[in-house]
């Protein structure tokens, strides 16, 4: 671990990362495709990432309490928007009808 990386943390300490999340199992309507992995934190911060569309989003607030409406339709919103334009651009790209 770099040194003052996390100054709690004894100097020359052997470390090593791990990286997990939530798996999709199956495509989400609009939104993300099986194999895909998210995360939603205590204070409503989100991230995704999707393999399969090369999509990849977060959105970081720090609002309680965990799952706030106003929170969660933002960030289902801000998702639908990034798929609708990001696909869309890459079937114009590609040549195809958006």
């Amino acid at each position: 671990m770099p040194e003052g990386f996390a100054p709690e943390y004894p100097v020359g300490m052997p470390s090593n990362f791990a990286f997990g999340g939530m798996l999709n199992l199956e495509d989400i309507p609009g939104k993300r495709k099986a194999g895909s992995m998210m995360w939603s934190g205590v204070a409503n911060s989100h991230w995704w990432i999707d393999p399969s569309s090369g999509i990849a989003g977060v959105m970081v607030v720090t609002l309680l309490p965990y799952a706030d409406y106003v929170a969660t339709d933002l960030y289902s919103k801000l998702e639908t928007a990034l798929y609708k334009g990001l696909i869309a651009e890459s079937r114009s790209a590609d040549g195809a009808e958006a």
